[in-house]
């Protein structure tokens, strides 16, 4: 593939492998949490461990078995993925802060919406920028598609 064309193709195969692929994360992610608090490791450092154990469980996996993704170098990718990450985490915590803070709803409730939002955000994002041609490619690819869209003539005043 040329690493300048960005596929716009999404399979349902894919998602519906990303979505166990990232169950499978949350329960390495929750499962080393707990293993290193019980082992004695302060909480927020163990969280951090956990988390970045996911994370990257959740990285490779798709990289090579769900997106087959071998065009670009692991160490970009990754950049992209945790860039993504991020903004997830961002949306996550104000999700949480309006519906549980500001509108009184459960904790609970309000991480099950931010997860509705971001779950599929990050497939997105994962699928077009992490494991597709890049974001600068996607920006290219959108820019050369808005200059070859053929304009409608302006109507006469």
């Amino acid at each position: 593939m040329d690493i300048d064309t960005v596929k716009l193709r999404v399979s349902p195969g894919q998602v519906v492998v990303y979505y166990i692929f990232s169950v499978c994360a949350m329960v390495i992610d929750f499962g080393g949490l707990t293993l290193l608090v019980r082992a004695g490791l302060p909480a927020p450092l163990a969280a951090g461990i956990s988390f970045l154990t996911g994370s990257t469980f959740h990285f490779s996996a798709n990289r090579w078995l769900n997106f087959k993704s071998f065009h670009r170098k692991p160490a970009t990718q990754a950049r992209t993925y945790f860039a993504i990450v991020a903004v997830a985490w961002v949306i996550t915590v104000l999700t949480i802060y309006v519906i549980h803070d500001v509108l009184g709803h459960t904790v609970l409730i309000a991480k099950i919406v931010a997860t509705a939002i971001t779950l599929p955000m990050g497939f997105l994002g994962h699928r077009f920028l992490t494991f597709n041609a890049g974001l600068r490619a996607a920006l290219r690819s959108l820019a050369a598609r808005m200059r070859s869209t053929p304009r409608p003539p302006k109507a006469d005043s």
